[in-house]
């Protein structure tokens, strides 16, 4: 079985983990390579076939590089805009809660919280 080994991110690829598989990902453009695809050589090949330019650069370009892409993933907590939707989602719990709380329709808070949203 391939695992990720640390040393992959020397030549441009962190690991992703897609539904429990470990896979790997070019830090440069994104690029998820398949599980197979845990391979020293082939990291290098797409290393030097698609950006030529890179073959010199050193760990810590790499690991710079690295979290940029962390930080667009969806699936990470580090992503801003994952963040405000999880919040969204707690605060409309809390206001079903305490619609449901009161024991009134779902009309009080539809006429409670449809006039915020419009300010």
């Amino acid at each position: 079985m391939r695992v990720y080994k640390e040393e992959f991110l020397d030549i441009g690829f962190t690991l992703l983990i897609d539904r429990g598989v470990e896979k790997s990902q070019c830090v440069r453009c994104g690029e998820v390579l398949s599980h197979d695809s845990l391979k020293e050589n082939k990291f290098k090949r797409h290393l030097l076939g698609e950006h030529t330019t890179l073959g010199g650069k050193d760990r810590q370009y790499f690991k710079m590089k690295e979290e940029q892409l962390k930080r667009q993933r969806l699936d990470t907590p580090m992503n801003p805009g994952v963040y405000s939707v999880r919040q969204a989602t707690v605060a409309s719990y809390l206001v079903a809660k305490r619609i449901a709380k009161c024991k009134q329709p779902n009309t009080t808070g539809e006429m409670l919280v449809k006039p915020a949203l419009y300010h």
